[in-house]
Protein backbone atom coordinates (compact mmCIF):
# COMPACT_ATOMS: atom_id res chain seq x y z
CA UNK A 1 0.00 0.00 0.00
CA UNK A 2 2.81 2.40 0.93
CA UNK A 3 4.60 1.70 -2.36
CA UNK A 4 1.39 2.51 -4.27
CA UNK A 5 0.99 5.82 -2.40
CA UNK A 6 4.62 6.83 -3.07
CA UNK A 7 4.28 5.83 -6.73
CA UNK A 8 1.07 7.84 -7.12
CA UNK A 9 2.66 10.79 -5.33
CA UNK A 10 5.64 10.72 -7.71
CA UNK A 11 3.38 10.55 -10.75
CA UNK A 12 1.34 13.53 -9.55
CA UNK A 13 4.49 15.59 -8.85
CA UNK A 14 5.83 14.82 -12.35
CA UNK A 15 2.71 16.16 -14.03
CA UNK A 16 2.58 19.20 -11.74
CA UNK A 17 6.27 19.96 -12.31
CA UNK A 18 5.91 19.75 -16.09
CA UNK A 19 2.83 21.98 -16.00
CA UNK A 20 4.40 24.56 -13.66
CA UNK A 21 7.59 24.70 -15.74
CA UNK A 22 5.59 25.26 -18.93
CA UNK A 23 3.50 28.05 -17.40
CA UNK A 24 6.46 29.84 -15.76
CA UNK A 25 8.65 29.57 -18.85
CA UNK A 26 5.87 30.72 -21.16
CA UNK A 27 5.00 33.69 -18.95
CA UNK A 28 8.66 34.79 -19.06
CA UNK A 29 9.20 34.14 -22.79
CA UNK A 30 9.89 37.85 -23.40
CA UNK A 31 12.59 37.77 -20.74
CA UNK A 32 14.20 34.80 -22.52
CA UNK A 33 13.71 36.52 -25.92
CA UNK A 34 11.92 33.52 -27.39
CA UNK A 35 8.77 33.45 -29.52
CA UNK A 36 5.68 31.53 -28.42
CA UNK A 37 6.01 28.91 -31.15
CA UNK A 38 9.72 28.38 -30.48
CA UNK A 39 9.06 28.09 -26.77
CA UNK A 40 6.39 25.42 -27.26
CA UNK A 41 8.57 23.53 -29.75
CA UNK A 42 11.59 23.73 -27.44
CA UNK A 43 9.52 22.51 -24.49
CA UNK A 44 8.16 19.50 -26.41
CA UNK A 45 11.53 18.77 -28.05
CA UNK A 46 13.57 18.99 -24.85
CA UNK A 47 11.35 16.90 -22.59
CA UNK A 48 10.74 14.27 -25.29
CA UNK A 49 14.51 13.77 -25.59
CA UNK A 50 14.87 13.96 -21.80
CA UNK A 51 12.37 11.10 -21.50
CA UNK A 52 14.39 9.09 -24.04
CA UNK A 53 17.56 9.91 -22.09
CA UNK A 54 15.86 8.68 -18.89
CA UNK A 55 14.96 5.42 -20.65
CA UNK A 56 18.57 4.89 -21.73
CA UNK A 57 19.77 5.63 -18.20
CA UNK A 58 17.24 3.28 -16.63
CA UNK A 59 18.30 0.22 -18.66
CA UNK A 60 22.07 0.48 -18.14
CA UNK A 61 24.61 1.27 -15.45
CA UNK A 62 25.60 4.93 -15.66
CA UNK A 63 26.42 8.06 -13.68
CA UNK A 64 22.75 9.08 -13.30
CA UNK A 65 21.94 5.84 -11.48
CA UNK A 66 25.08 6.13 -9.38
CA UNK A 67 24.15 9.62 -8.16
CA UNK A 68 20.63 8.48 -7.29
CA UNK A 69 21.66 5.28 -5.49
CA UNK A 70 24.54 6.97 -3.70
CA UNK A 71 22.13 9.51 -2.21
CA UNK A 72 19.56 6.81 -1.41
CA UNK A 73 22.06 4.60 0.46
CA UNK A 74 23.87 7.39 2.33
CA UNK A 75 23.74 7.19 6.12
CA UNK A 76 23.31 10.95 6.49
CA UNK A 77 23.09 14.12 4.41
CA UNK A 78 26.30 15.57 5.88
CA UNK A 79 28.28 12.46 4.89
CA UNK A 80 27.83 13.42 1.22
CA UNK A 81 29.11 16.98 1.53
CA UNK A 82 32.07 17.58 -0.78
CA UNK A 83 33.18 18.48 -4.25
CA UNK A 84 32.48 17.09 -7.71
CA UNK A 85 30.53 13.80 -7.63
CA UNK A 86 29.88 14.09 -3.89
CA UNK A 87 28.28 17.49 -4.48
CA UNK A 88 25.69 15.94 -6.83
CA UNK A 89 24.84 13.21 -4.33
CA UNK A 90 24.62 15.89 -1.63
CA UNK A 91 22.12 17.86 -3.75
CA UNK A 92 20.13 14.69 -4.46
CA UNK A 93 19.87 13.53 -0.84
CA UNK A 94 16.86 15.65 0.30
CA UNK A 95 14.94 14.90 -2.91
CA UNK A 96 15.49 11.15 -2.56
CA UNK A 97 15.21 10.70 1.21
CA UNK A 98 12.96 13.54 2.41
CA UNK A 99 10.73 14.16 -0.61
CA UNK A 100 10.84 10.48 -1.71
CA UNK A 101 11.46 11.27 -5.36
CA UNK A 102 11.96 8.21 -7.54
CA UNK A 103 14.65 7.96 -10.23
CA UNK A 104 12.42 9.27 -13.02
CA UNK A 105 11.22 12.29 -11.03
CA UNK A 106 14.73 13.24 -9.96
CA UNK A 107 15.82 12.86 -13.59
CA UNK A 108 13.02 15.24 -14.55
CA UNK A 109 14.23 17.81 -12.01
CA UNK A 110 17.67 17.87 -13.62
CA UNK A 111 16.08 18.02 -17.07
CA UNK A 112 14.09 21.07 -15.96
CA UNK A 113 17.32 22.77 -14.91
CA UNK A 114 18.79 22.02 -18.36
CA UNK A 115 15.63 23.36 -20.05
CA UNK A 116 16.11 26.75 -18.42
CA UNK A 117 19.74 26.57 -19.52
CA UNK A 118 18.53 26.44 -23.13
CA UNK A 119 16.25 29.41 -22.53
CA UNK A 120 19.21 31.36 -21.14
CA UNK A 121 21.33 30.34 -24.14
CA UNK A 122 18.60 31.66 -26.44
CA UNK A 123 18.50 34.92 -24.46
CA UNK A 124 22.30 35.36 -24.69
CA UNK A 125 22.29 34.64 -28.44
CA UNK A 126 19.52 37.18 -29.07
CA UNK A 127 21.34 39.75 -26.99
CA UNK A 128 24.57 39.18 -28.91
CA UNK A 129 22.77 39.43 -32.27
CA UNK A 130 21.19 42.70 -31.14
CA UNK A 131 18.38 42.57 -33.69
CA UNK A 132 20.50 41.24 -36.57
CA UNK A 133 19.66 38.07 -38.48
CA UNK A 134 21.96 35.08 -38.92
CA UNK A 135 21.37 31.99 -41.02
CA UNK A 136 23.57 28.94 -41.61
CA UNK A 137 22.69 26.50 -44.40
CA UNK A 138 19.50 28.52 -44.89
CA UNK A 139 18.31 27.93 -41.31
CA UNK A 140 18.15 30.47 -38.48
CA UNK A 141 21.32 29.87 -36.51
CA UNK A 142 19.61 30.17 -33.12
CA UNK A 143 17.20 27.37 -34.11
CA UNK A 144 20.12 25.11 -35.03
CA UNK A 145 21.77 26.00 -31.74
CA UNK A 146 18.88 25.17 -29.41
CA UNK A 147 17.45 22.20 -31.34
CA UNK A 148 20.49 19.92 -31.61
CA UNK A 149 19.17 16.51 -30.42
CA UNK A 150 22.34 15.20 -28.77
CA UNK A 151 22.80 18.55 -26.98
CA UNK A 152 19.54 17.90 -25.12
CA UNK A 153 20.34 14.22 -24.69
CA UNK A 154 23.64 14.80 -22.89
CA UNK A 155 22.68 17.71 -20.61
CA UNK A 156 19.37 16.23 -19.38
CA UNK A 157 20.45 13.38 -17.03
CA UNK A 158 21.05 13.48 -13.29
CA UNK A 159 24.60 14.71 -12.90
CA UNK A 160 27.08 17.55 -13.17
CA UNK A 161 26.46 18.40 -16.83
CA UNK A 162 22.89 19.70 -16.49
CA UNK A 163 23.79 21.92 -13.53
CA UNK A 164 27.01 23.23 -15.09
CA UNK A 165 25.24 23.95 -18.37
CA UNK A 166 22.57 25.99 -16.57
CA UNK A 167 25.07 27.83 -14.35
CA UNK A 168 27.35 28.69 -17.28
CA UNK A 169 24.45 30.00 -19.35
CA UNK A 170 23.39 32.09 -16.36
CA UNK A 171 26.97 33.39 -16.07
CA UNK A 172 27.04 34.15 -19.79
CA UNK A 173 24.02 36.43 -19.45
CA UNK A 174 25.44 38.10 -16.36
CA UNK A 175 28.76 38.73 -18.14
CA UNK A 176 27.01 41.23 -20.44
CA UNK A 177 26.64 43.54 -17.42
CA UNK A 178 29.71 42.41 -15.52
CA UNK A 179 30.07 45.46 -13.26
CA UNK A 180 26.44 45.29 -12.12
CA UNK A 181 26.49 41.53 -11.52
CA UNK A 182 29.81 40.95 -9.74
CA UNK A 183 28.20 39.59 -6.57
CA UNK A 184 25.91 37.21 -8.49
CA UNK A 185 28.83 36.04 -10.62
CA UNK A 186 30.91 35.37 -7.50
CA UNK A 187 28.22 33.18 -5.91
CA UNK A 188 27.58 31.28 -9.14
CA UNK A 189 31.30 30.54 -9.39
CA UNK A 190 31.12 29.22 -5.81
CA UNK A 191 28.43 26.76 -6.96
CA UNK A 192 30.51 25.79 -9.99
CA UNK A 193 33.49 25.29 -7.66
CA UNK A 194 31.65 22.55 -5.77
CA UNK A 195 30.43 20.79 -8.92
CA UNK A 196 33.43 21.09 -11.27
CA UNK A 197 36.32 22.85 -9.46
CA UNK A 198 38.68 22.87 -12.45
CA UNK A 199 36.23 25.01 -14.49
CA UNK A 200 36.68 27.86 -12.03
CA UNK A 201 40.45 27.60 -12.59
CA UNK A 202 39.89 27.68 -16.37
CA UNK A 203 37.66 30.77 -16.13
CA UNK A 204 40.07 32.53 -13.77
CA UNK A 205 43.04 31.81 -16.05
CA UNK A 206 41.04 32.95 -19.09
CA UNK A 207 39.97 36.19 -17.41
CA UNK A 208 43.48 37.05 -16.19
CA UNK A 209 44.96 36.40 -19.63
CA UNK A 210 42.19 38.46 -21.26
CA UNK A 211 42.88 41.39 -18.91
CA UNK A 212 46.57 41.26 -19.80
CA UNK A 213 45.79 41.16 -23.52
CA UNK A 214 43.34 44.07 -23.40
CA UNK A 215 45.43 46.36 -21.21
CA UNK A 216 48.97 47.18 -22.30
CA UNK A 217 49.78 48.52 -18.83
CA UNK A 218 49.24 45.01 -17.50
CA UNK A 219 52.12 43.51 -19.50
CA UNK A 220 54.55 44.19 -16.64
CA UNK A 221 52.12 42.59 -14.21
CA UNK A 222 51.76 39.63 -16.58
CA UNK A 223 55.52 39.17 -16.45
CA UNK A 224 55.48 39.33 -12.65
CA UNK A 225 52.57 36.87 -12.42
CA UNK A 226 54.44 34.52 -14.76
CA UNK A 227 57.44 34.61 -12.42
CA UNK A 228 55.17 33.93 -9.42
CA UNK A 229 53.49 31.04 -11.27
CA UNK A 230 56.89 29.58 -12.18
CA UNK A 231 58.02 29.84 -8.54
CA UNK A 232 54.81 28.14 -7.34
CA UNK A 233 55.38 25.36 -9.88
CA UNK A 234 58.98 24.87 -8.71
CA UNK A 235 58.00 24.86 -5.01
CA UNK A 236 55.20 22.36 -5.62
CA UNK A 237 57.56 20.15 -7.62
CA UNK A 238 60.43 20.26 -5.10
CA UNK A 239 58.55 20.39 -1.78
CA UNK A 240 55.46 18.32 -2.56
CA UNK A 241 57.18 16.13 -5.16
CA UNK A 242 54.38 16.83 -7.63
CA UNK A 243 55.01 17.58 -11.30
CA UNK A 244 51.83 18.56 -13.15
CA UNK A 245 53.28 17.63 -16.55
CA UNK A 246 54.46 14.27 -15.27
CA UNK A 247 51.03 13.74 -13.72
CA UNK A 248 49.28 14.45 -17.02
CA UNK A 249 51.67 12.15 -18.87
CA UNK A 250 51.14 9.33 -16.36
CA UNK A 251 47.40 9.91 -16.46
CA UNK A 252 47.29 9.48 -20.24
CA UNK A 253 49.43 6.32 -19.97
CA UNK A 254 47.00 4.94 -17.37
CA UNK A 255 44.05 5.74 -19.63
CA UNK A 256 45.82 4.02 -22.52
CA UNK A 257 46.19 0.84 -20.44
CA UNK A 258 42.54 1.10 -19.38
CA UNK A 259 41.40 1.39 -23.00
CA UNK A 260 43.54 -1.59 -23.92
CA UNK A 261 41.89 -3.54 -21.08
CA UNK A 262 38.37 -2.56 -22.19
CA UNK A 263 39.08 -3.60 -25.76
CA UNK A 264 37.62 -2.15 -28.96
CA UNK A 265 34.05 -1.25 -27.98
CA UNK A 266 33.68 1.65 -30.39
CA UNK A 267 33.35 4.30 -27.68
CA UNK A 268 36.96 4.06 -26.49
CA UNK A 269 40.13 5.31 -28.18
CA UNK A 270 43.77 5.07 -27.08
CA UNK A 271 44.99 8.64 -26.33
CA UNK A 272 48.59 7.65 -27.02
CA UNK A 273 47.82 6.71 -30.62
CA UNK A 274 46.84 10.23 -31.73
CA UNK A 275 48.43 13.67 -31.64
CA UNK A 276 46.79 16.57 -29.84
CA UNK A 277 45.48 18.30 -32.98
CA UNK A 278 43.63 15.19 -34.14
CA UNK A 279 42.28 14.58 -30.63
CA UNK A 280 40.99 18.17 -30.60
CA UNK A 281 39.13 17.39 -33.80
CA UNK A 282 37.71 14.17 -32.36
CA UNK A 283 36.75 15.88 -29.10
CA UNK A 284 34.24 18.12 -30.90
CA UNK A 285 33.48 16.14 -34.05
CA UNK A 286 33.96 12.53 -32.95
CA UNK A 287 32.88 9.89 -33.57
CA UNK A 288 33.19 10.44 -37.30
CA UNK A 289 30.89 8.80 -39.83
CA UNK A 290 33.77 6.50 -40.81
CA UNK A 291 34.50 5.29 -37.29
CA UNK A 292 30.98 5.16 -35.85
CA UNK A 293 29.59 1.77 -34.91
CA UNK A 294 25.90 1.15 -34.26
CA UNK A 295 22.87 3.36 -34.87
CA UNK A 296 23.44 5.63 -31.87
CA UNK A 297 27.02 6.53 -32.82
CA UNK A 298 26.06 6.91 -36.48
CA UNK A 299 23.34 9.40 -35.55
CA UNK A 300 25.82 11.41 -33.45
CA UNK A 301 28.32 11.23 -36.34
CA UNK A 302 25.74 12.72 -38.72
CA UNK A 303 25.07 15.53 -36.27
CA UNK A 304 28.83 16.07 -36.00
CA UNK A 305 28.94 16.68 -39.77
CA UNK A 306 26.45 19.52 -39.25
CA UNK A 307 28.60 20.86 -36.39
CA UNK A 308 31.68 20.70 -38.60
CA UNK A 309 29.93 22.67 -41.36
CA UNK A 310 28.82 25.28 -38.81
CA UNK A 311 32.29 25.70 -37.32
CA UNK A 312 33.97 25.91 -40.73
CA UNK A 313 31.52 28.74 -41.51
CA UNK A 314 32.38 30.37 -38.19
CA UNK A 315 36.13 29.97 -38.72
CA UNK A 316 35.90 31.68 -42.11
CA UNK A 317 34.26 34.71 -40.43
CA UNK A 318 36.94 35.06 -37.76
CA UNK A 319 39.37 37.97 -37.91
CA UNK A 320 41.67 39.13 -35.13
CA UNK A 321 40.51 42.72 -35.58
CA UNK A 322 36.98 41.68 -34.56
CA UNK A 323 38.18 41.14 -30.99
CA UNK A 324 38.74 44.90 -30.56
CA UNK A 325 40.00 44.56 -26.97
CA UNK A 326 36.58 43.12 -26.01
CA UNK A 327 37.24 41.61 -22.58
CA UNK A 328 34.19 39.33 -22.58
CA UNK A 329 34.85 37.92 -26.06
CA UNK A 330 38.57 37.39 -25.45
CA UNK A 331 37.83 35.71 -22.10
CA UNK A 332 35.39 33.33 -23.80
CA UNK A 333 37.90 32.58 -26.57
CA UNK A 334 40.62 31.71 -24.07
CA UNK A 335 38.23 29.69 -21.88
CA UNK A 336 37.11 27.65 -24.90
CA UNK A 337 40.73 26.99 -25.91
CA UNK A 338 41.81 25.96 -22.40
CA UNK A 339 38.82 23.62 -21.95
CA UNK A 340 39.18 22.22 -25.47
CA UNK A 341 42.93 21.55 -25.26
CA UNK A 342 42.89 19.95 -21.81
CA UNK A 343 39.76 17.91 -22.55
CA UNK A 344 41.25 16.72 -25.84
CA UNK A 345 44.57 15.80 -24.23
CA UNK A 346 42.74 13.39 -21.88
CA UNK A 347 40.32 12.13 -24.55
CA UNK A 348 39.67 8.39 -24.47
CA UNK A 349 35.90 7.96 -24.44
CA UNK A 350 33.43 9.43 -26.97
CA UNK A 351 30.61 9.17 -24.43
CA UNK A 352 32.44 11.50 -22.04
CA UNK A 353 33.62 13.89 -24.76
CA UNK A 354 30.10 14.02 -26.26
CA UNK A 355 28.84 15.28 -22.88
CA UNK A 356 31.70 17.60 -22.06
CA UNK A 357 31.91 19.28 -25.46
CA UNK A 358 28.42 20.70 -24.98
CA UNK A 359 29.75 22.69 -22.02
CA UNK A 360 32.01 24.71 -24.36
CA UNK A 361 30.06 24.55 -27.64
CA UNK A 362 27.48 27.13 -26.42
CA UNK A 363 30.32 29.63 -26.02
CA UNK A 364 31.59 28.74 -29.49
CA UNK A 365 28.08 29.45 -30.82
CA UNK A 366 27.97 32.83 -29.06
CA UNK A 367 31.43 33.72 -30.43
CA UNK A 368 30.26 32.81 -33.95
CA UNK A 369 27.29 35.15 -33.53
CA UNK A 370 29.64 37.91 -32.37
CA UNK A 371 31.97 37.45 -35.37
CA UNK A 372 28.94 37.40 -37.70
CA UNK A 373 27.73 40.69 -36.22
CA UNK A 374 31.18 42.27 -36.52
CA UNK A 375 31.40 41.17 -40.17
CA UNK A 376 28.08 42.87 -40.96
CA UNK A 377 29.05 46.03 -39.04
CA UNK A 378 32.37 46.21 -40.92
CA UNK A 379 30.56 45.95 -44.25
CA UNK A 380 28.28 48.83 -43.30
CA UNK A 381 31.18 50.98 -42.11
Amino acid sequence: MLDFIISSYNMLVKFLLLAIVFVIGFSYKKYYSISSINYILLYIFHFSIAFFSWYLSSVSDNDAQYYFLNAEKATSWSSLFGFSSKAISFINYPFVNYLKFDFQLLFLVFSVVAFFGFLLLNKAAKRMLDGMKMKVLGIKFINIMIFLPSFHLWVSPIGKDSLIFFLQMWLLNLFFDFKKNKIKIFFIFLMVLFIRPYLVAYWLAAYILAVFLTNKKMIINAFLYSIIAALVFIIVKLYFQFDVFEYLSNRVKFISRYVDYRGDTGFFIDPLEYNLIYKMFLYIFGPTIFGASGFFQQFIALENILLLAIFVYGFLMFKIKYLKNNLLVITMCIYVLISWIIGSYMLYNFGISSRQKFLIIPFMFILMIYFHKQKILNKKA
